[in-house]
C-alpha cells in the first residue's frame, strides 16, 4: 500500500512513499510513520549536539538558499543613465543563470577528477563517474537550450541597451575559462581576444584560478590514463 495522506508536505510524502516501497511495508502506514518520526528525532538530536537546535528550527527555504541575497544580485544598468529597457532584466537573468551552472559543472568535474586520481583506483566508483558526466552533459544541453529564451528578445531591444554594457563581454567569464581548462582545452588552441591572451580579459583576481586549472591534470588527460590502465 503506497503511503498517502492529505495535508502533508509533498516532498516529505514522496520520501515516505519511497521508504515504504524500499522496506516492503505493505500492511499499514504505522511503521513508516514510526520510521519517519525516528528520522526526525535523530535530526533534532544532531542539531542539539551541534548547538544549533534553534537555527535548525527556524531554517526556511528562503534563508537556506539565500534567496534575498541571490535576487539582489540582479542590478539593472540602464536606469543609472535615465533609461529603462524591459529586456535588460532577461539578459542579466540569463547570464547569471549561466554562471551558476558553470559553478555546478566545475563542482562536478572536480569530483570526477578526484576519483580518477585515486590510487588504487576503485572501479566501483565508475557508476558515480558516469552519472556525474551525464549530469554535466545535461547541464550543458540545458545551457544551450536557454538560448531559445534569449532569442525571444529582438535585435532592436538588445541594441537599446547594449551600448550601456560596453566594454563588458561574455568572453570575460572566468568560470567558463576554468571549466574549459579543467575539461582539457589546450593553451595552444586558444585564440586571442583584442590581441590579448584570453585570461587577460578576465578579472585579475581570477587569474590564479585560471592558471591553476591549466597546470592541474585535466579530465581529458585523466580519462586517457584510466583507459591505458584498464
Amino acid at each position: 500500500m503506497a503511503y498517502e495522506r492529505k495535508g502533508r508536505h509533498p516532498v516529505n510524502d514522496g520520501v515516505k512513499k519511497y521508504l515504504n516501497i524500499a522496506v516492503g511495508m505493505t500492511n499499514t502506514t504505522t511503521d513508516i510513520d514510526k520510521l519517519w518520526d525516528s528520522r526526525s528525532n535523530s535530526l533534532q538530536r544532531m542539531a542539539a549536539n551541534n548547538g544549533s537546535e534553534e537555527k535548525e528550527a527556524t531554517l526556511t527555504y528562503e534563508n537556506y538558499l539565500n534567496i534575498e541575497k541571490l535576487l539582489s544580485c540582479l542590478q539593472l544598468r540602464c536606469p543609472k543613465f535615465g533609461k529603462y529597457v524591459h529586456d535588460e532584466h532577461l539578459f542579466i537573468t540569463m547570464h547569471q543563470a549561466y554562471e551558476l551552472w558553470f559553478k555546478q559543472t566545475i563542482h562536478e568535474v572536480d569530483s570526477i577528477r578526484e576519483i580518477l586520481n585515486e590510487r588504487p583506483f576503485d572501479e566501483k566508483k565508475m557508476l558515480m563517474v558516469n552519472n556525474r558526466m551525464d549530469r554535466i552533459i545535461l547541464i550543458l544541453k540545458l545551457m544551450l537550450d536557454q538560448l531559445t529564451i534569449l532569442e525571444t528578445m529582438s535585435p532592436l531591444s538588445f541594441f537599446n541597451f547594449r551600448d550601456y554594457l560596453a566594454p563588458a563581454s561574455g568572453f570575460q567569464s572566468a568560470q567558463f575559462r576554468v571549466f574549459e581548462n579543467k575539461m582539457g582545452i589546450k593553451p595552444d588552441n586558444r585564440i586571442q581576444y583584442m590581441k590579448q591572451d584570453y585570461a587577460a580579459q578576465c578579472n585579475p583576481i581570477k587569474h590564479g584560478d585560471i592558471q591553476k586549472a591549466v597546470e592541474e591534470d585535466t579530465l581529458f588527460q585523466l580519462v586517457e590514463v584510466w583507459g591505458a590502465i584498464f
